[in-house]
């Protein structure tokens, strides 16, 4: 398929889908808060789905450890970045100067 954005696709077919009708109603209250449908919900689960071309999250047991594993990914992936830069800098530089720098950011 084209690439094509969920919400802009052309709605040409219904899928109904068969739920409890307490987990209807929780899942309803959950995605109000974030200020969508349950509908919009699943379109942009279906949306999320075609960008990475699979599940947008991991499927396993222990979802808190999936995490883990992704956050320490990242954070290594962003030290190593960080060292990068220092040899490309040549060298670290001064704490107070690296403070006076975030200072002038903000």
């Amino acid at each position: 398929m084209e690439e094509m954005l969920v919400v802009n696709a052309p709605k040409d077919y219904v899928y109904q889908i068969r739920m409890n009708s307490e987990v209807k109603k929780e899942l309803e209250e959950i995605y109000a808060k974030c200020g969508v449908t349950l509908s919009d919900a699943l379109n942009i689960f279906m949306q999320q789905s075609l960008n990475v071309g699979g599940f947008p999250f991991p499927v396993v047991p222990d979802q808190t450890e999936a995490r883990r594993k992704e956050a320490a990914r990242y954070l290594t992936a962003s030290y190593r970045r960080g060292l990068e830069s220092v040899k490309e800098q040549g060298g670290w530089i001064p704490a107070d100067e690296a403070e006076r720098m975030l200072e002038e950011d903000r």
